[in-house]
């Protein structure tokens, strides 16, 4: 494994590095309580409500990536109860079958349940972590039923805006990139966290983009509240508009 020479990105040159890097996140146990606690994770939850209005109860979800299975039981206290989520590192399943989740170990890469099995395939925060985004992505089409739904939350990352901290080992650097390796899906529902920087250091703005074919919805939310002066709301916009290409 290395680093990029500007220090923002993992370079994985094997997959069994990929693996090994992975078992060696250990920091999920200092962020997650010992008791599931519905609302720890508000952000989350937004990204759930997004989801929520393209699918039914019934529906078969599996969460790739999940960590902790946080996400999982929310889903299951909203009334989707059916849903499976899977995760690479072992102590992430040890600490999710504690807390009551339907957690298994598995790798998105290679998911190994049978075709056209699920009505969703819910992957966040996780795609720009992996060795291979595009075979990912690939894996889940398999296990989707006809006209089943991927629903996929990203950064965009223009250049020089990460930082090595965050593990990211892919980068979207424009909508266009991701919607690429989307092209044989019917029916997506996408959210795109596009990073700024100001001199305060990374500020987030999150772009809210669903996607069925086409643009459906799009609105901005700014985190924090105020951004640094020097980067206001027009040169944002300016900057929004030239990476949503």
């Amino acid at each position: 494994m290395k680093v990029s020479q500007d220090k923002q990105r993992v370079i994985y040159e094997k997959y069994q590095e990929y693996l090994a890097q992975q078992s060696l996140r250990k920091n999920v146990l200092k962020e997650v309580r010992p008791v599931f606690d519905p609302n720890e994770h508000p952000w989350i939850v937004e990204d759930l409500e997004i989801l929520y209005k393209f699918i039914k109860p019934h529906n078969k979800i599996l969460d790739v990536g999940c960590r902790s299975g946080w996400s999982c039981l929310r889903m299951i206290h909203d009334g989707y109860p059916n849903v499976i989520e899977i995760d690479v590192q072992a102590e992430n399943i040890e600490f999710g079958l504690a807390w009551g989740a339907p957690i298994e170990l598995g790798d998105a890469h290679h998911l190994k349940y049978y075709d056209a099995d699920f009505d969703v395939v819910f992957i966040r925060s996780a795609l720009e972590h992996m060795f291979d985004p595009r075979k990912v992505i690939e894996a889940a089409h398999r296990l989707l039923k006809n006209r089943g739904l991927i629903f996929i939350n990203v950064p965009l990352e223009p250049a020089g805006i990460n930082d090595i901290s965050m593990a990211h080992a892919f980068a979207f650097t424009t909508k266009s990139t991701l919607l690429e390796m989307l092209s044989a899906f019917s029916r997506m529902v996408i959210n795109l966290n596009i990073w700024v920087k100001s001199k305060t250091g990374l500020d987030m703005a999150v772009i809210r983009a669903s996607f069925t074919g086409r643009v459906v919805s799009l609105g901005v939310q700014i985190h924090p509240k105020k951004l640094n002066r020097v980067l206001r709301l027009r040169k944002l916009k300016q900057y929004v508009r030239r990476i949503l290409a």
